[in-house]
């Protein structure tokens, strides 16, 4: 038992350190042609451009190293 918990730690540590967070689709607004899909999460809020015609993905994968984008 310690050893699973502590290989469950180990591995939360490095993905933690990967830099990367997968937030939830929370909101979609349409203006003209451009479709802007906001995620978020207790700790990020992020937003993408796609066409209006596509659908925004239900969860997505932002990068957590350049949080000034």
């Amino acid at each position: 038992m310690k050893k699973t918990i502590a290989a469950l730690l180990l591995a939360t540590s490095f993905s933690a350190a990967a830099g990367q967070t997968t937030l939830i689709l929370s909101d979609e607004e349409v203006s003209g042609n451009t479709k802007y899909c906001f995620y978020s999460n207790s700790i990020y809020d992020k937003v993408i451009q796609i066409s209006a015609s596509r659908q925004c993905p239900y969860t997505k994968t932002f990068s957590t190293d350049d949080d000034d984008e």
